[in-house]
Protein backbone atom coordinates (compact mmCIF):
# COMPACT_ATOMS: atom_id res chain seq x y z
CA UNK A 1 0.00 0.00 0.00
CA UNK A 2 3.01 2.51 1.00
CA UNK A 3 4.07 1.54 -2.70
CA UNK A 4 0.88 2.69 -3.93
CA UNK A 5 0.83 6.15 -2.62
CA UNK A 6 4.38 7.05 -3.15
CA UNK A 7 3.56 6.69 -6.89
CA UNK A 8 0.88 9.49 -6.81
CA UNK A 9 1.77 12.57 -8.17
CA UNK A 10 2.75 14.14 -4.93
CA UNK A 11 6.13 15.48 -3.29
CA UNK A 12 4.94 13.53 -0.27
CA UNK A 13 6.67 10.45 0.45
CA UNK A 14 5.08 7.54 2.65
CA UNK A 15 6.95 5.06 4.89
CA UNK A 16 6.39 1.82 7.12
CA UNK A 17 8.14 -0.08 9.84
CA UNK A 18 7.00 -3.28 10.44
CA UNK A 19 8.13 -4.96 13.54
CA UNK A 20 7.25 -7.18 16.31
CA UNK A 21 9.38 -5.86 19.04
CA UNK A 22 8.92 -2.15 19.13
CA UNK A 23 6.04 0.54 17.61
CA UNK A 24 6.16 4.50 17.42
CA UNK A 25 3.02 6.39 18.17
CA UNK A 26 2.74 9.97 18.12
CA UNK A 27 5.70 10.86 20.04
CA UNK A 28 6.41 7.27 21.84
CA UNK A 29 7.91 4.35 21.03
CA UNK A 30 7.03 1.40 23.06
CA UNK A 31 9.39 -1.33 22.77
CA UNK A 32 9.50 -4.88 24.28
CA UNK A 33 12.40 -4.96 26.91
CA UNK A 34 13.83 -7.96 29.27
CA UNK A 35 10.44 -9.07 31.24
CA UNK A 36 8.68 -6.05 30.16
CA UNK A 37 7.49 -3.17 28.15
CA UNK A 38 9.85 -0.24 27.32
CA UNK A 39 9.01 3.26 26.66
CA UNK A 40 10.82 6.44 25.39
CA UNK A 41 10.05 9.97 23.62
CA UNK A 42 10.24 9.30 19.77
CA UNK A 43 11.33 11.97 17.03
CA UNK A 44 11.38 11.65 13.32
CA UNK A 45 14.83 11.88 11.58
CA UNK A 46 13.39 14.25 9.72
CA UNK A 47 12.43 16.53 12.83
CA UNK A 48 13.55 19.98 13.09
CA UNK A 49 14.04 22.40 16.10
CA UNK A 50 11.32 23.89 15.91
CA UNK A 51 10.99 25.09 19.73
CA UNK A 52 9.50 28.25 20.16
CA UNK A 53 12.42 30.79 20.12
CA UNK A 54 13.54 32.95 23.90
CA UNK A 55 13.21 36.25 21.87
CA UNK A 56 9.98 35.84 20.41
CA UNK A 57 6.98 38.13 21.26
CA UNK A 58 4.88 35.70 22.85
CA UNK A 59 4.37 36.15 26.85
CA UNK A 60 7.36 35.79 28.59
CA UNK A 61 5.70 33.61 31.14
CA UNK A 62 4.89 30.78 28.24
CA UNK A 63 8.32 31.54 27.07
CA UNK A 64 9.78 30.66 30.35
CA UNK A 65 7.07 27.25 31.45
CA UNK A 66 8.68 25.46 27.86
CA UNK A 67 11.68 24.04 29.25
CA UNK A 68 10.25 23.19 32.64
CA UNK A 69 7.31 21.10 30.45
CA UNK A 70 9.28 19.94 27.87
CA UNK A 71 12.01 18.47 30.60
CA UNK A 72 8.66 16.99 32.57
CA UNK A 73 7.95 15.06 29.29
CA UNK A 74 11.32 13.84 28.92
CA UNK A 75 11.10 12.46 32.64
CA UNK A 76 7.38 11.18 32.06
CA UNK A 77 7.89 9.47 28.94
CA UNK A 78 10.96 7.44 28.93
CA UNK A 79 11.00 4.01 31.55
CA UNK A 80 14.89 3.75 30.59
CA UNK A 81 17.29 5.97 32.76
CA UNK A 82 19.82 5.79 30.24
CA UNK A 83 17.79 7.13 27.30
CA UNK A 84 15.85 9.27 29.68
CA UNK A 85 19.56 11.13 30.26
CA UNK A 86 20.11 11.73 26.56
CA UNK A 87 16.97 13.11 25.25
CA UNK A 88 17.27 15.11 28.53
CA UNK A 89 20.57 16.71 27.22
CA UNK A 90 19.42 16.57 23.61
CA UNK A 91 16.47 18.67 24.85
CA UNK A 92 18.82 21.23 26.96
CA UNK A 93 20.97 21.77 23.11
CA UNK A 94 17.68 22.20 21.54
CA UNK A 95 16.96 24.93 24.01
CA UNK A 96 20.37 26.52 23.91
CA UNK A 97 20.06 27.03 19.77
CA UNK A 98 17.08 28.53 20.10
CA UNK A 99 18.32 31.18 22.63
CA UNK A 100 17.50 29.94 26.30
CA UNK A 101 19.69 31.16 28.97
CA UNK A 102 21.74 28.04 30.62
CA UNK A 103 20.50 29.33 34.22
CA UNK A 104 17.31 28.92 33.10
CA UNK A 105 17.23 25.38 31.74
CA UNK A 106 19.37 24.20 34.78
CA UNK A 107 17.02 25.27 37.05
CA UNK A 108 13.61 23.89 35.05
CA UNK A 109 15.75 20.48 34.87
CA UNK A 110 16.16 20.57 38.49
CA UNK A 111 12.69 20.91 39.05
CA UNK A 112 11.38 18.23 36.48
CA UNK A 113 13.60 15.70 38.18
CA UNK A 114 12.23 16.38 41.93
CA UNK A 115 9.52 13.81 43.06
CA UNK A 116 6.03 15.13 41.68
CA UNK A 117 3.34 15.35 43.86
CA UNK A 118 0.59 12.72 43.36
CA UNK A 119 -3.06 13.53 42.66
CA UNK A 120 -4.07 12.74 46.33
CA UNK A 121 -1.56 14.82 47.56
CA UNK A 122 -2.18 18.17 45.83
CA UNK A 123 -6.13 18.08 46.70
CA UNK A 124 -5.89 16.75 50.06
CA UNK A 125 -7.40 19.16 52.56
CA UNK A 126 -8.18 19.61 56.12
CA UNK A 127 -12.02 19.89 56.24
CA UNK A 128 -12.66 22.35 59.64
CA UNK A 129 -15.52 23.26 61.45
CA UNK A 130 -15.31 27.56 60.43
CA UNK A 131 -17.78 29.08 59.77
CA UNK A 132 -16.61 32.48 57.20
CA UNK A 133 -18.16 35.19 56.08
CA UNK A 134 -17.32 38.78 54.79
CA UNK A 135 -16.89 41.54 57.17
CA UNK A 136 -15.75 44.92 57.68
CA UNK A 137 -14.36 46.29 61.22
CA UNK A 138 -15.06 50.07 61.72
CA UNK A 139 -12.11 50.96 63.99
CA UNK A 140 -13.94 54.13 65.04
CA UNK A 141 -17.16 52.36 66.07
CA UNK A 142 -15.24 48.75 67.02
CA UNK A 143 -18.23 47.22 65.28
CA UNK A 144 -18.48 44.50 62.48
CA UNK A 145 -20.75 44.98 59.48
CA UNK A 146 -21.22 42.86 56.53
CA UNK A 147 -22.63 43.12 52.97
CA UNK A 148 -25.58 41.28 51.86
CA UNK A 149 -24.28 38.01 52.17
CA UNK A 150 -22.74 38.53 56.07
CA UNK A 151 -25.59 40.43 56.99
CA UNK A 152 -27.53 36.81 56.89
CA UNK A 153 -24.42 35.47 58.98
CA UNK A 154 -24.58 38.28 61.21
CA UNK A 155 -27.86 37.85 62.27
CA UNK A 156 -27.47 33.92 62.43
CA UNK A 157 -24.42 34.13 64.83
CA UNK A 158 -26.49 37.17 66.97
CA UNK A 159 -29.17 34.76 67.99
CA UNK A 160 -27.35 31.86 69.09
CA UNK A 161 -25.48 32.11 72.36
CA UNK A 162 -23.32 29.21 71.91
CA UNK A 163 -21.40 30.63 68.65
CA UNK A 164 -21.53 33.81 71.14
CA UNK A 165 -20.00 32.39 73.97
CA UNK A 166 -16.89 30.64 72.18
CA UNK A 167 -16.75 33.49 69.49
CA UNK A 168 -13.29 34.83 69.72
CA UNK A 169 -12.63 38.91 69.34
CA UNK A 170 -9.79 41.02 67.25
CA UNK A 171 -10.00 43.19 70.01
CA UNK A 172 -11.47 44.11 73.30
CA UNK A 173 -15.31 46.04 73.07
CA UNK A 174 -15.69 44.82 69.67
CA UNK A 175 -19.25 44.32 69.22
CA UNK A 176 -21.55 42.07 66.85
Amino acid sequence: MVEELNKLPTPIRFTAQISSVKVQYLHVELSVGVNRLEYSLYTKTTDRNTLLHSLSAHPQTLIESLPKAQYHRVMRNNSNDLIKERQLSEMTEKFLQRGYKRSILDEALNEAREPRVSKEEMFKHEVTQKLVFPTTYHQSTKTISSGRIGESCLRTIRSSRSFLKNLLFASNGTRI
